[in-house]
């Protein structure tokens, strides 16, 4: 009787330490580095190297001024290449910003097929990016950007 006792209670003590360790598993996962955020959300944005220094008020302005920059830009040397006509598309793009600072494109969806390549060439060479933090952690931060082309 004393054996079973002392075996019921060590059966007992290992279920509480078995939901105690898949507790902490999974408290650990839900606060991983692998977790995605939504920009909105996450404490600090990612930034571009250019947005570093302004403060905390001006980010998502800083923020949305470069993209606009480069996406013009790109789009300049398209047109620079001898795209002749009037020329109109826009490509939303669902795409990651890394912890390393890499970008992932993750969707599209366009009004014209043709343009979802282009849209992708230009998210995947932006530069890497000062990447966003949670908890004081680097974390991946999902973004759905419009692209437009209104080439001349």
């Amino acid at each position: 009787s004393y054996q079973f006792q002392t075996n019921k209670r060590l059966i007992t003590n290992m279920k509480k330490l078995l939901l105690i360790l898949l507790f902490a598993i999974t408290y650990y996962n839900s606060y991983s580095q692998t977790d995605t955020l939504f920009y909105a959300n996450v404490e600090e944005k990612p930034r571009f190297a250019e947005c570093k220094e302004v403060a905390k008020t001006q980010e998502i302005q800083c923020f949305k001024e470069q993209m606009d920059k480069i996406i013009r830009e790109y789009i300049k040397s398209i047109t620079s290449q001898g795209t002749c006509g009037f020329i109109q598309g826009r490509v939303n793009v669902s795409f990651c910003i890394n912890p390393d600072g890499t970008t992932k494109v993750l969707q599209m969806k366009s009004t014209d097929k043709d343009w979802e390549a282009v849209a992708q060439s230009i998210i995947e060479s932006l530069p890497p990016f000062i990447p966003a933090k949670q908890n004081g952690k680097p974390v991946v931060v999902k973004m759905l950007w419009p692209i437009r082309f209104e080439l001349f």
